[in-house]
């Protein structure tokens, strides 16, 4: 056999969560007989090479968002690789609820049509329903906005509509498709229906470049305006903080967006940009005014930046860059047409203008916890009643204590963990959890990681011996952790 041949395999959707059991997506493929385990090689967009090691034929990926690439080995008595599969595409995904912007649609029977919402992906589920009946329909996704369907083999009537993304994202929309004939549908077209409902017919016309539909502003001052058809990409708002008129864009997608920005003061404007985005930005500028724009940029993102000057500005536009912006953030002359601009600054700011891109962390003021200087030597029991005394004020569906988070985000934290007591807290936390493929890998720490070691992790590992609720693997894994307990003489530093 000259390939390992993979069987299926399936997205990581959810961030991990501590003392939760969550959902996660998986790579499985099909058992090799007399395989000594596995490894799994998963590359970046980069080519940066992570390896992975699994005695099962399933491998949970932690990683972020974005496209990589994965291949999987079978291994020898000696734990060395013998065969590896093909390079496979792996893209990590947010899954989340589908919602829909229309309140229902009315379809010509047999047509395609549209539907306008939010976090559609290419392998969401649509499904109609009425009465007894139940079609799943093919479907063409369009953006994650925009999913076009088929109605080839419905009847005419009133449908449910059901949604599935991955990891049980599930919903449904009472009476909401409505299957018309052609002389229905006329009728239906010359009536004044709810504004909020569709037909094929309009959403065709969208959907064509000739058609261009008039959007109203749905945030005007004095001095800024924005529009709507920026919100099928963007959460945008507007506020006041402070002395600063603030614009807050929230990406909807970890895709790459582009935000167009036009100047029509007849004053001198600056502008603050921060940039706190998980995803790769791009922000084109034209300056329609006479005057100078004056732009401030900071960025705390890993993600490049990119700032495209229109070539046809009329007057200048010049940057103030952060040492931190400096290193993400390229600056760009472009000749690119725009169109249609997502905010227009009309005025002199009264006040100053802030844009930021992005959630900001929410600060820390940086937790004063501190480490018992017997923590290594307490007990189950006293380590748990150590941990009881933790703060958890990450709002994010994450249990993680403030002693182990570095950035807490709405969704998501990074964590801290430099110090060998943190290391050691955040695995032992891990080993308590419900995630069997978590656990297995801080048990794999444990046992490559034994000095120091904590008493209050053996003292759980033999309590777990001494339970009926665990697996074979598990009973080796922890055998063999507990004897490099005993027997580890060296300091071994992760």
């Amino acid at each position: 056999m000259k390939y390992l041949k993979l069987i299926l395999f399936f997205l990581l959707l959810n961030l991990v969560g501590l003392d939760k059991k969550v959902e996660r997506g998986f790579i499985e493929w099909k058992p090799i007989s007399n395989a000594n385990g596995y490894k799994v090689e998963i590359r970046n967009e980069k080519g940066k090479l992570s390896e992975f090691f699994s005695d099962l034929n399933i491998f949970y990926p932690d990683l972020d968002k974005g496209n990589y690439e994965f291949r999987i080995a079978v291994l020898n008595l000696f734990r060395k690789p013998v065969v590896f599969s093909y390079w496979n595409p792996l893209k990590v995904i947010q899954s989340n609820l589908v919602l829909l912007k229309q309140k229902e649609v009315n379809v010509e029977k047999g047509k395609k049509f549209i539907l306008i919402g939010e976090n559609f992906l290419e392998n969401t589920k649509v499904t109609v329903l009425k009465e007894n009946q139940k079609n799943v329909l093919k479907t063409n996704l369009l953006s994650v906005t925009k999913l076009e369907l088929m109605t080839e083999n419905l009847e005419n009537g009133i449908y449910d509509i059901k949604f599935e993304n991955p990891n049980q994202k599930i919903n449904q929309y009472p009476k909401f498709l409505k299957i018309l004939s052609t002389d229905e549908i006329a009728i239906h077209n010359s009536s004044d229906d709810d504004s909020n409902s569709s037909t094929s017919a309009d959403l065709i016309k969208e959907k064509n470049s000739e058609y261009k539909k008039e959007f109203s502003t749905v945030i005007n001052t004095k001095d800024v305006k924005i529009n709507s058809y920026s919100l099928d990409k963007a959460n945008i708002s507007m506020s006041s903080e402070k002395d600063k008129l603030l614009v807050s864009i929230g990406p909807k997608t970890l895709d790459k967006i582009d935000i167009n920005l036009e100047n029509k003061s007849k004053e001198k404007t600056i502008v603050d940009i921060e940039n706190h985005s998980i995803g790769e930005i791009i922000l084109n500028v034209e300056n329609k005014s006479k005057e100078e724009l004056l732009m401030n940029v900071d960025s705390s993102s890993k993600e490049k930046m990119e700032i495209n000057v229109n070539e046809s500005s009329i007057g200048k536009v010049n940057f103030n860059l952060t040492d931190k912006a400096k290193k993400t953030v390229k600056l760009n002359n472009s000749n690119q047409i725009i169109d249609d601009f997502d905010i227009t600054i009309e005025n002199k700011q009264t006040e100053k203008l802030g844009i930021q891109i992005g959630d900001k962390p929410i600060k820390f003021t940086g937790s004063d916890e501190k480490f018992p200087n017997n923590f290594l030597i307490l007990s189950e029991n006293e380590a748990k009643s150590f941990i009881s005394t933790l703060k958890r004020d990450c709002p994010s569906n994450l249990d993680i204590p403030n002693i182990l988070i570095k950035n807490c985000f709405d969704d998501h934290a990074t964590l801290d963990l430099e110090e060998i007591n943190k290391k050691i807290l955040y695995n032992y936390l891990i080993l308590a959890s419900d995630n069997y493929s978590a656990k297995m890998k801080s048990l794999r720490y444990f046992k490559n990681y034994c000095n120091p070691s904590a008493k209050f992790v053996s003292d759980h590992l033999e309590s777990k011996l001494q339970s009926n609720r665990i697996t074979s693997e598990e009973t080796i894994f922890i055998k063999d952790t507990l004897s490099e307990f005993k027997n580890c003489k060296t300091l071994n530093k992760p």
